[in-house]
């Protein structure tokens, strides 16, 4: 496919799909598989396979291509499937994982670089060259995306986590295998010129929730990452037609309405989301995230929070 046609395909809804265990933490297919179905036959077109929220980052790279090879079986066309590959401190491993990815029949790579090393003393003072600096790190970032672009034979969204510069944003997408950026900045006016500058001619979204992507998608975002759909993607799709369509007052209802679970899950984590979707009927397991077991005292609460946003009937909550 080629570039201008993956990117006009990647609209709306990218929903991470989630991890899921057996009791002893070992991968379920079966599970994943089964809510992958759930999530194909609610209309989300665009299937991430993700580093944190779908927990890439806990698997092996056995189990993340074995994730991969389910998805794109199961999603047999209906939907883009977007994986993200780890690989090890080097490039070379990523780039290794990311050829295998797109072997196995995935559309898109989403590409996170490797971190600095920000902590090297000598005689227990800091270098001076610590830090991101662009003439010391840009074009090396810039040559990594090209190559693992080579190897790997895949179209590449830049996982653009820290934000460096726009002009090495600009180098970035000047690469013929690049075909978006999936931005974490937090400051809004970067957000903003960031939409601005490639919101129209590459795949742009972000993570940040509904509050902040009701600027996102103002802004030029054609799409935008996430988590609600585990369990209620019909709201995430009025959400987004509502915003592009202007039909603002419509949209920031849903974001009111949903507070009290959004509440309930900064208190809890991925696996309150795992405990939403246990509690609507949908397949749910632990997390491998270490300390992230919930109380019961702490359910109690998810369910009374999805209760009152509408999630979860009183009648269907009694034997939750």
């Amino acid at each position: 496919m080629k570039n201008q046609e993956l990117i006009k395909k990647v609209t709306g809804e990218i929903v991470p799909l989630p991890a899921q265990y057996n009791d002893d933490l070992s991968l379920s297919l079966e599970k994943m598989k089964e809510h992958l179905d759930f999530l194909l036959g609610k209309g989300v077109k665009n299937i991430y396979l993700a580093l944190s929220a779908s927990e890439f980052e806990a698997m092996t790279t056995e189990e993340r291509l074995k994730v991969t090879e389910m998805a794109v079986k199961q999603a047999k066309a209906k939907a883009t499937i977007l994986a993200q590959p780890v690989g090890d401190r080097w490039f070379r491993g990523q780039a290794k994982e990311a050829k295998a990815m797109v072997e196995l029949g995935a559309d898109i790579l989403v590409v996170k670089l490797m971190d600095l090393k920000d902590s090297q003393k000598f005689f227990s003072s800091s270098y001076r060259r610590n830090g991101y600096k662009p003439k010391h790190h840009e074009d090396f970032f810039v040559d990594v995306i090209r190559q693992i672009g080579k190897i790997s034979g895949g179209k590449i969204i830049l996982h653009d986590k820290p934000f460096r510069s726009f002009d090495y944003l600009d180098k970035i997408v000047s690469l013929d295998c690049v075909v978006g950026i999936k931005t974490h900045e937090e400051d809004p006016y970067k957000r903003h010129e960031l939409y601005s500058r490639y919101g129209s001619d590459y795949i742009c979204f972000d993570g940040m929730g509904k509050t902040n992507q009701f600027w996102s998608l103002t802004w030029g975002a054609c799409a935008r990452h996430s988590c609600w759909s585990w369990f209620d993607p019909v709201t995430d799709q009025k959400f987004t037609r509502a915003v592009k369509s202007g039909e603002h007052k419509e949209a920031l209802a849903i974001i009111d309405k949903e507070w009290p679970v959004v509440d309930a899950i900064l208190s809890t984590g991925f696996a309150g989301y795992k405990e939403i979707m246990r509690l609507v009927g949908l397949p749910s397991s632990s997390v491998r995230i270490a300390g992230s077991d919930i109380s019961s005292q702490e359910k109690e609460m998810i369910k009374k929070a999805a209760i009152k946003s509408g999630l979860l009937k009183q009648s269907l909550a009694v034997n939750a």
